[in-house]
């Protein structure tokens, strides 16, 4: 397909933009031109035929719900809201250089043999410039919404919550000095920084949206709860066991 069709089509296909307080509109990184029927390993039997303006505009709602500064985001935790922050401004620096930090990635998350991750939501790196990037999967972004919260226009407060605390998330990867992330990276490692990013959203987002009665999903309910059982939450081997469940390493 030649290069001037490609962007005629991407025009096409993007939804009409609208302020998203800070953050430009997000610009597909893989063009799917198709409806694609996915499926969820978490609800087996099920599909769900999802085009990619809809993710746009399920994504861009999204972005638009949990900005930091919106008046109706006054509860957020002061580390939600940095966090927040910090990804609203960090892709709006680099946009007039042409890299997007929030890329929105039609298909699932890919491993090194082309297998689909239908776990992963978003994901976190510094590219080969050491830029940072979080990518946003529409596909297992589709099966959360539509298929598990069974949620058939739009989203809830629940859906808000989970994806401005998996943000927050990927921002807490991106602290520190930035460099290239390794392809290889050793697992060992992996589970480390995953453990440390866990513990700080626990005790910084986590627990105060608990505590000030917010509604919160069961998974990071049972995060806090295990870290409230450790002596020492910088030093608990059944917080790991909890993460590496997450991530599937169990």
């Amino acid at each position: 397909m030649g290069q001037a069709r490609r962007r005629r089509l991407r025009q096409k296909l993007q939804p009409p933009s609208r302020p998203l307080w800070g953050l430009r509109k997000i610009v597909l990184s893989l063009l799917m031109l198709a409806c694609l029927p996915i499926q969820s390993d978490q609800l087996p039997g099920t599909s769900l035929a999802f085009t990619e303006r809809e993710g746009l505009e399920l994504l861009n709602g999204l972005l638009d719900a949990v900005a930091p500064d919106a008046p109706q985001n006054a509860f957020m935790p002061p580390m939600l809201k940095e966090k927040l922050r910090w990804v609203y401004s960090t892709h709006a620096q680099y946009l007039p250089t042409g890299h997007k930090v929030v890329q929105a990635i039609g298909d699932y998350q890919r491993d090194e043999y082309g297998n689909p991750n239908r776990r992963t939501v978003m994901a976190a790196h510094f590219d080969e410039q050491a830029r940072p990037v979080i990518q946003i999967f529409l596909s297992r972004l589709a099966v959360l919404v539509r298929l598990q919260y069974r949620i058939k226009q739009g989203f809830d407060k629940r859906t808000e919550q989970v994806f401005a605390a998996t943000l927050a998330h990927e921002a807490i990867h991106l602290e520190g000095t930035p460099s290239p992330s390794p392809p290889d990276r050793p697992k060992a490692e992996f589970l480390a920084e995953e453990v440390r990013t866990w513990r700080k959203m626990t005790l910084g987002i986590i627990r105060p949206l608990r505590e000030s009665g917010q509604l919160v999903e069961i998974d990071f309910l049972q995060a806090d709860d295990v870290l409230k059982q450790c002596a020492d939450p910088y030093n608990c081997p059944q917080f790991e066991r909890f993460v590496r469940k997450q991530l599937g390493m169990e």
